[in-house]
Order: C-alpha cells, then structure tokens, then sequence
C-alpha cells in the first residue's frame, strides 16, 4: 500500500523535514546529550529514511502537534 504524504515546508524533503523536527526536539529534551546518544539518533533517522518511513513518522509528528494545540490527549 502507498503510505500518505505530508504537505512539506517549500524546498523540503520528507526526511529533511523530519530530521529537523527531530533534532529541535531531541535538543530541547536532551541539552546534555553526549555525542554517543547523537549517533544513536543519527543511526535510527537513517534507518527510516533506508525504510522509506519518513512519511508515517512525520504524521505521527502532525498527530502530536494538533493535540498539544488543541490540548487534547493522544
């Protein structure tokens, strides 16, 4: 089956996009990560991406913002 897409920030990739939005939030959560969790974290994003699941991840990632704007529970 197809996996939807996302409608994307203009001269963005579905993995660009995702990987930024990863890493804000990473370093917002984590400010005294070490460079062994970033190569974790770099080894799980290249992992989607080799997957192609970028799309289902950064719904996920739609999914999560709505509720916080509408202060709803997932």
């Amino acid at each position: 089956p197809e996996i939807p897409t996302v409608p994307l920030p203009e001269g963005e990739s579905a993995f660009s996009y995702l990987q930024k939005r990863v890493l804000k939030g990473f370093e917002e959560r984590y400010p005294e990560a070490t460079v062994e969790h970033y190569e974790r974290l770099e080894y799980e994003l290249r992992v989607i991406q080799e997957k192609g699941l970028e799309n289902i991840f950064l719904i996920a990632v739609m999914a999560v913002d709505l509720a916080r704007e509408n202060e709803t529970d997932l």
